[in-house]
């Protein structure tokens, strides 16, 4: 299934930001991180070099260090992945991924092993340009229900699903029968007793 693909496409890309060699281009990774807002020198976007099975493919990153929140535009990278967009939002501990395939978000309440923003920025401002792939991990979500109260989501995740569903998922087997049985009206719970 298309969403269990993604997900594990994403977890290992994001999680090492290494689902497979990158290359920060040197200078050419200076010239086209800009600044997102003129007024927020804290939001900074980078474009990086990805290639898999032979082929080059642009990733783009937004990161904001005030608000802690990190953004993954991810490319499809074969028939078997699809594109998404993800956004973790660590000072709520969230994750939300959106697929545009299947017209819809999943918000998790987890950021992983995902490094923090700060520490993300660093590495992908490190000189030595490349980072080496990690072993790809396995990762099953289980539909629990759905969001409709949305005022606890970051900008940036409100923004990402203005139009769409939101699914809420936590690790488990894949299933996607529950999503419009049951619903949850308010924020995610820290613990989810199902």
């Amino acid at each position: 299934m298309g969403f269990k693909l993604f997900i594990l496409s994403l977890a290992v890309l994001a999680v090492a930001v290494s689902a497979s060699s990158i290359c920060k281009c040197g200078t050419d990774l200076e010239e086209e991180k800009i600044l997102q807002d003129s007024t927020s020198k804290s939001v900074e976007k980078y474009s990086l070099k990805m290639n898999k099975d032979g082929k080059d493919y642009v990733e783009k990153i937004e990161i904001d260090t005030e608000k802690e929140t990190e953004t993954f535009h991810v490319p499809k990278t074969s028939d078997n992945e699809e594109a998404g967009d993800i956004v973790y939002d660590f000072k709520q501990n969230l994750t939300m991924i959106r697929m545009p395939v299947t017209n819809s978000c999943f918000l998790m309440q987890s950021t992983g092993a995902v490094p923090k923003p700060a520490d993300l920025k660093r590495l992908l401002e490190n000189k030595d340009g490349v980072m080496m792939a990690k072993s790809p991990t396995e990762v099953k979500v289980k539909v629990v229900g759905t969001i409709e109260d949305r005022s606890h989501l970051s900008d940036e995740m409100a923004d990402l699903c203005a139009k769409l569903p939101i699914y809420l998922v936590t690790a488990g087997e894949l299933d996607t029968t529950n999503a419009v049985q049951t619903t949850n009206k308010g924020p995610p719970k820290r613990e989810w007793n199902i």
